[in-house]
């Protein structure tokens, strides 16, 4: 029941992209653009903000890390939050 569920809210999704970026009417190059950044820019934004995130876990791990083995060493753990 849920496998069909998740296939059937990806579907919508793929329509209702498909058809927001192919418009029913006439328009102008504006709109159009309009229309494909609407679509790009939550694309765009998970290429930015996914990368981002995973080097930040890896910092603090580095550093959590670093804390525990060494606590005399805060010039590293410096190091690593400071990326």
């Amino acid at each position: 029941m849920r496998l069909r569920l998740v296939r059937a809210m990806a579907w919508l999704q793929w329509r209702l992209l498909v058809n927001g970026l192919k418009g029913g009417r006439r328009s102008d190059s504006l709109e159009r653009f309009s229309r494909w950044s609407d679509a790009a820019g939550p694309a765009l934004a998970a290429v930015l903000l996914i990368p981002g995130a995973l080097v930040m876990a890896a910092a603090g791990g580095l550093a959590g890390w670093m804390l525990g083995s060494r606590p005399g060493s805060h010039a590293g753990i410096a190091f690593a939050l400071a990326l």
